[in-house]
């Protein structure tokens, strides 16, 4: 009963930073889908859609630096790409 005790204890630390991680990385994907949306669909002379495009760039790289990756070498165009766990096989921001 001990170990069991120690082994849930020990899972728990483990795995709540990882669980705390993918929260994060959630909330930031939809932070970036939002500004995806205004920088895309926004009118090009107007300094709010450079500033949305601006922050969705940064946000890719510090996606990125956690280890997410928008889109796979291997998708056939990029309506494709989703964000993922990157691999050997994503893209990755220049």
């Amino acid at each position: 009963m001990r170990n069991a005790a120690l082994a849930f204890l020990l899972t728990g630390l483990i795995l709540a930073p990882q669980l705390a991680l993918a929260a994060q990385a959630k909330a930031s994907i939809a932070q970036w889908k939002a500004l995806n949306s205004q920088c895309r669909g926004g009118s090009g002379d107007d300094p709010a859609t450079q500033h949305a495009c601006d922050q969705r760039d940064a946000l890719t790289r510090q996606l990125a630096v956690t280890g997410w990756c928008f889109g796979r070498k291997d998708d056939p165009d990029a309506a494709a790409y989703q964000w993922h766990r990157c691999t050997a096989k994503s893209l990755r921001p220049e």
